[in-house]
This record gives C-alpha cells, sequence and structure tokens, in this order.
C-alpha cells in the first residue's frame, strides 16, 4: 500500500460520515461502492442522493453497523430488500429518510433503536413492514406517497408516537385513532384527497391540522389537552363532534358545507369569538357546552 493510500486509510477509518452523490455514480464507476465501503465501516452517518447504481451495487451501502442517520434521496434502484438489509445491521440506526425512491412497495424494518422515519414522494411504497413494535419511534412523516395504505398496522407497530405528519396521503380513505398513539401530540391531514371520515381520541394531542381535504365529510376529535385546533378549507364537511375541554381556539375557515345543525362542541372554554370561519366568529348558533 503506497503511502498516500495509507494516509488516506487512516483518515477515513475515523471518518463519522460518508456522503455520495450523482457526481460519485461516474467517480465510482470503475471500482464501485464495494471497494469504497470498507474504509468507512466506523461511519454513524450515510447520505446518498442522485443515485443510479446498480441494486448489486448498492447492497454494498447496507451492511454498515455503527450507523445512526440514513438518508436516501432519489435512490432510483432502491428496493424492498436494501433497507431490509440496512435496517438489519444497523441496530443502532435512529433516524430514516427515504425521498423519491420509487421501487420501494413493502419494506421490511428492524427498527429497535429508531426515533424518527421520514419517508416522502416514494410512489409505489404501499406499507412498512416494522418487524416488532418500536417503542422508541417517536416522529413519522409520510408523505405524498400516493400508494400508502398500512396506517392502522403503522400505528400498532410504533405505539409512543408524538409526531404524525400524513400530507398527502391519497390511499387514506378513513382515518381512525382511537386511543393507539396514547402520546401523539401533533396531528398533520394536507392535502388528503381521498379522506372521508376522520376519528381520533388522543389525550395528549395538542396540535392538529386538517387543511384541503376536499372529501372529508365527517371529523371526531376527543382530547384533553387540545386548546387549538384547524379544519380549514374541507368544501365538504358537514358533521364536526369535538370533545376538548381545553379547547379555546377553533378554525373552520372554507368549510362551506358546515352548518351549525352540524357542529357539536363539548368545549366549555370555547367562546363564540374564538371560532372562526372565513375570518369572521361563526355559527352563532351553536351551543358550547
Amino acid at each position: 500500500m503506497s503511502s498516500l493510500n495509507k494516509s488516506f486509510h487512516r483518515s477515513t477509518m475515523h471518518s463519522q460520515s460518508l456522503i455520495l452523490t450523482g457526481d460519485d455514480d461516474a467517480r465510482l464507476a470503475r471500482c464501485g461502492y464495494g471497494q469504497l465501503v470498507p474504509y468507512f465501516h466506523h461511519s454513524r452517518t450515510l447520505r446518498v442522493s442522485l443515485s443510479f447504481a446498480l441494486p448489486n451495487e448498492l447492497l454494498h451501502l447496507t451492511r454498515f453497523r455503527q450507523l445512526e442517520d440514513v438518508s436516501l434521496v432519489d435512490v432510483a434502484s432502491l428496493g424492498d430488500r436494501h433497507l431490509a438489509s440496512l435496517t438489519t445491521h444497523a441496530e443502532k440506526l435512529k433516524r430514516l429518510h427515504v425521498d423519491g425512491c420509487h421501487e420501494l412497495v413493502c419494506p421490511p424494518l428492524s427498527l429497535p433503536a429508531a426515533t424518527q422515519l421520514k419517508f416522502s414522494n416514494n410512489l409505489k411504497l404501499q406499507s412498512l413492514a416494522i418487524e416488532s413494535p418500536c417503542t422508541s419511534l417517536t416522529k413519522v412523516h409520510i408523505t405524498s406517497c400516493p400508494s400508502f395504505v398500512a396506517f392502522n398496522t403503522l400505528m400498532a407497530a410504533a405505539p409512543n408516537v408524538h409526531t404524525a405528519d400524513f400530507t398527502q396521503s391519497n390511499g387514506l380513505v378513513r382515518f381512525h385513532c382511537q386511543l393507539t398513539w396514547q402520546h401523539l401530540r401533533t396531528l398533520v391531514l394536507d392535502r388528503c384527497a381521498q379522506l372521508a371520515y376522520l376519528e381520533v381520541q388522543a389525550p395528549a394531542l395538542t396540535s392538529i391540522r386538517v387543511h384541503h381535504c376536499a372529501r372529508l365529510y365527517q371529523a371526531i376529535l376527543c382530547s384533553d389537552k387540545l386548546r387549538s385546533a384547524d379544519f380549514s378549507l374541507l368544501p365538504a364537511l358537514q358533521t364536526l363532534y369535538l370533545d376538548c375541554p381545553q379547547l379555546i381556539r377553533l378554525n373552520v375557515t372554507g368549510s362551506y358545507a358546515l352548518q351549525s345543525t352540524g357542529v357539536t362542541l363539548e368545549c366549555p372554554l370555547l367562546t363564540s369569538n374564538k371560532f372562526h370561519r372565513d375570518g369572521v366568529p361563526a355559527f352563532q348558533a351553536v351551543v358550547f357546552r
């Protein structure tokens, strides 16, 4: 080994990060990932973006054992077996971000230490097969994944989630969260085109935002701690039931089909001047119980 190679080897042995972009694909075309990876096996961070590496080449990137933070963005050949291998080897993995990887369908995931999952713009993704309950997982973002439908399975596999964002989840038709997520504090459901029915019973919930869900006709929400709720631009909403003793602000701007006869509020702290539609107090006939 030349002195230059020895120096490179010594420096990479202590590297905490491996970052590969589309430009690196061309430079590594001859030697492949298999020649590079042994120098970085102590890395805790892996970031790969704009990669057209072949499936077998990608397998070399899934066998790190010290990884804690992984980001895979626009990795064309990334499939279910790659995430299965990566999470099996990386038992310390805390954060996993996967964006624009359209070969994923139902990846098996082993996540004993994970705290954050973020999957965005993965067009074929239908579900996440988490092998055993992941009690450490607190943040889940499944956004712009139009084929994703396994929301109930995800809730059961990650019982301690605090923050959930399902923006642009076109596969979401009915959302039921009845004491499944006891620790849920923040819920975002924006631009879910097929969502028709929403029922949430989450005692720790402090923030909920439901916007631009054109087919949502009924929403039921029970929370002991919620102080502000935003149900905006829901043109089909006809029934709204809230049992939220701490609620002091409610916004239903743009929910034009909602009439006072369809609203039931078990919210003793909510007064009519804090119940707004289109910027003005709404439904003076509603009884605030």
